[in-house]
């Protein structure tokens, strides 16, 4: 499935046409374009959030995405105004005190650039709590952006992407064990052990190894407080 996010960028209505798609009826609180009749059923969606802000409409579309569909063979990708010249691939992310750096498999052929702006921030880390980081694009490109090429462009290069994109390795069941016991030691809630157990596939993922330097078999300092350590935890994940 390939997921297209075009904001409030002027290219929207373009994208729509040349991907043959029509809006679906319902109870969206933002225009939401498919190819099928339901966002079940289809096979390539346009999200345009209008009045709601970028993290809070991904958060709704991908966590109602993830009951129909296998979000392992998402991609999802995210086109944001920018005030300079030409379409380019955000390839750094600095938000919140925090820097993100989205995994790109394939050669986007196109310029890349770092970006501070807070609705790509917004958007990649919405997109990385249901996705693997090598899942999600971020392009920027000039609010006058709207050729039939540049269109033509990130389409296929989504489409690249997808089919890139090898199995995601699974933990096993020892680095689970070894997550669900930290997670024990500090009294997690299932809701936290579940954002951990995310964050922690999400980065064996990125990186190709399990951070054994995170979760030490010996005990846990008794000065060090539950949350400021699994804060701490994730804030590594995030950073590896």
């Amino acid at each position: 499935m390939v997921t297209l996010s075009v904001g409030d960028h002027p290219s929207a209505r373009r994208f729509s046409r040349a991907l043959g798609l029509k809006r679906l009826r319902g109870a969206w609180r933002f225009p939401v374009f498919a190819d099928g009749s339901s966002v079940a059923d289809a096979r390539r969606l346009l999200f345009v959030p209008a009045t709601a802000p970028t993290a809070a409409a991904w958060g709704f579309v991908l966590g109602r995405l993830s009951e129909t569909h296998d979000l392992r063979c998402c991609v999802a990708c995210a086109l944001l105004p920018a005030p300079s010249e030409g379409l380019a691939l955000i390839n750094r992310v600095a938000y919140a005190d925090r820097r993100y750096y989205p995994d790109i498999l394939v050669n986007p052929g196109i310029p890349e650039r770092g970006s501070s702006s807070v609705p790509s921030g917004e958007f990649l880390r919405t997109a990385l709590f249901f996705l693997a980081p090598h899942q999600v694009v971020c392009l920027e490109a000039p609010e006058g952006m709207a050729s039939d090429t540049d269109v033509d462009h990130i389409v296929s290069m989504t489409e690249e992407l997808e089919l890139a994109i090898p199995d995601p390795r699974e933990l096993t069941a020892g680095e689970r064990h070894a997550v669900t016991t930290f997670a024990d030691t500090h009294n997690c809630s299932r809701a936290e052990t579940d954002h951990l157990l995310r964050s922690v596939r999400s980065c064996t993922i990125r990186t190709g190894r399990f951070p054994t330097e995170l979760f030490p078999r010996e005990a846990i300092h008794p000065g060090v407080t539950r949350g400021a350590t699994l804060a701490a935890v994730l804030t590594a994940l995030e950073q590896e």
